[in-house]
């Protein structure tokens, strides 16, 4: 049984963006990043992280994204929310239904 109010909290549409592998016309190839599908998630801000390497100073998000099961999406695919680009770190699958997805974006 799905539940409910966890249903009605997937509110914000995310692509799922796929690499594509295309030939070059000079027996190597060339990758680009296309949207694969559309799907709502429920997303929840995790933590920020800032670090400095080599006197340059990174920033990190990390949220976690709760959607429907979905075994199509993996590791290799990235998530774009509001035309930002995030990397999936791990996803876990529970209650039968539903997927954790979580994503870190450099900023």
């Amino acid at each position: 049984m799905i539940d409910k109010n966890l249903t009605s909290s997937l509110n914000t549409k995310i692509t799922i963006k796929e690499n594509i592998k295309t030939s070059d016309g000079g027996g190597g190839f060339q990758t680009s990043w296309h949207d694969l599908k559309n799907i709502f998630a429920k997303i929840e801000y995790q933590n920020f992280n800032e670090y400095t390497v080599g006197g340059i100073k990174f920033c990190e998000q990390n949220i976690k994204l709760t959607t429907r099961i979905d075994k199509s999406i993996t590791k290799e695919n990235k998530i774009s929310i509001n035309n930002e680009i995030y990397i999936i770190k791990s996803i876990n699958y529970y209650q039968k239904n539903y997927m954790e997805i979580f994503c870190i974006i450099s900023l």
